[in-house]
């Protein structure tokens, strides 16, 4: 807590599971987030694997007044399915998840509902999130560190811009950030950013796809994957424009 220079964050993962999905102890857990709390360490929740058929709604209860006061941001979603996890969950007999997805962490939308609220009956300030970026900027009180919300700085910051759940102080943080990108004044320093940019468009075998940095986010011609993208975001700090959220955020490009 004494850390000039370090800012840590404890991410303590803990659905309110039956014991065979979460092996590990309830009351390490409980007593790693209550510690870190009481050392000013941020505490991230990590509310994830959530399934209905795994953590009955009355455990969902349970599991937000145990957390809700000693915890900075709770990060919540279902799991991700695929072959191998599928297959593990078939081996100790646990039930599957009624939905077929292998790149997402599906959450059943009234289920998620209540996760949000008895978080937010529990501590009314408390920020519950979809993204574990979000928690972590949430619970260091900065604006998105990976990037992911720039675009919505220009609208107004008490409309649900993002349509994610988030908090009213979070929010206005995000709306109010200033791209890296945008606060580089020496030129030498602006081509830095582009050659780490060219450096990863190598690592995904993409050396000759165009790009350009515009006011702060990264605009693409590539079909890349999500992970790809993600990993942009991560060592950039720039948002992605890309041919996969195109339509979805309404993005006229600028080639």
């Amino acid at each position: 807590a004494s850390l000039d220079n370090v800012r840590p964050v404890i991410l303590v993962s803990y659905a309110n599971a039956p014991k065979k999905i979460e092996p590990a102890s309830k009351t390490g857990r409980l007593e790693v987030m209550t510690k870190s709390h009481e050392l000013g360490i941020p505490v991230v929740h990590y509310a994830r694997p959530m399934y209905h058929g795994w953590t009955s709604k009355e455990d969902v209860m349970d599991m937000a007044v145990e957390t809700a006061d000693i915890v900075d941001s709770v990060v919540i979603g279902g799991i991700k399915l695929n072959d191998p996890i599928i297959n593990r969950l078939k081996r100790k007999g646990i039930k599957i998840p009624d939905y077929e997805s292998d790149v997402g962490r599906k959450i059943n939308i009234d289920y998620k509902k209540h996760i949000i609220d008895a978080f937010r009956g529990a501590n009314k300030n408390l920020g519950v999130f979809n993204n574990t970026s979000c928690g972590i900027s949430n619970a260091l009180k900065i604006p998105n560190y990976m990037g992911y919300y720039w675009h919505f700085a220009s609208k107004n910051p008490s409309e649900d811009t993002c349509g994610r759940p988030c908090t009213g102080e979070q929010r206005l943080r995000c709306s109010k950030a200033i791209p890296y990108i945008q606060q580089l004044e020496d030129p030498h320093e602006f081509q830095k950013e582009r050659q780490k940019v060219k450096r990863w468009l190598d690592e995904f075998n993409a050396s000759r796809s165009a790009f350009n940095i515009c006011d702060g986010y990264l605009e693409m011609f590539v079909r890349f994957g999500p992970q790809e993208v993600r990993k942009l975001r991560q060592h950039t700090g720039m948002f992605v424009y890309w041919p996969g959220n195109f339509k979805t955020f309404g993005h006229v490009p600028k080639f």
